[in-house]
């Protein structure tokens, strides 16, 4: 017979299964400190000695796309815009927005909000990163 093991928290048991085994559930990028979990094997007479499942740290949740509500945008000098990135997957650990455009004399946008402003008549782009992706908006300002 193969031997099973039990993983306890505040000594209820919270999986039981074969080698190897995986505690679910856990919040990603989180240090878990040594016996807050516990394990022991049972076998056919019985149950070992709970011993601390070792300090650990779970992985972070990185970001695999990102994309925006508009990929080209005409504009007015003068008008605003708020651009709206869509990030998956929606669990990602660290979804911070950085915004830029490649033009400030065309367009501005703030850095971590997406709110662009056509500041003059030209083309720019603007690029959202978040973690290792990006996404790119080209805007096209026009005189009013």
């Amino acid at each position: 017979m193969t031997d099973k093991f039990n993983i306890y928290k505040n000594e209820k048991i919270i999986q039981s299964g074969k080698s190897p085994m995986k505690i679910e559930g856990l919040s990603p990028d989180t240090l878990y400190k040594k016996g807050i979990f516990k394990i022991s094997r049972v076998f056919n007479a019985g149950e070992s000695e709970k011993v601390d499942v070792p300090e650990f740290k779970t992985s972070s949740i990185e970001v695999q796309s990102v994309t925006l509500d508009k990929n080209k945008l005409s504009m007015i000098v003068g008008d605003t815009y708020k651009l709206t990135a869509t990030i998956a997957p929606e669990n990602a650990t660290d979804k911070t927005e950085t915004w830029s455009t490649g033009n400030s004399t065309i367009t501005r946008v703030d850095a971590s909000k997406g709110n662009v402003v056509a500041v003059g008549a030209g083309q720019a782009r603007i690029t959202v990163k978040v973690g290792k992706q990006t996404a790119f908006c080209d805007i096209t300002v026009t005189e009013g």
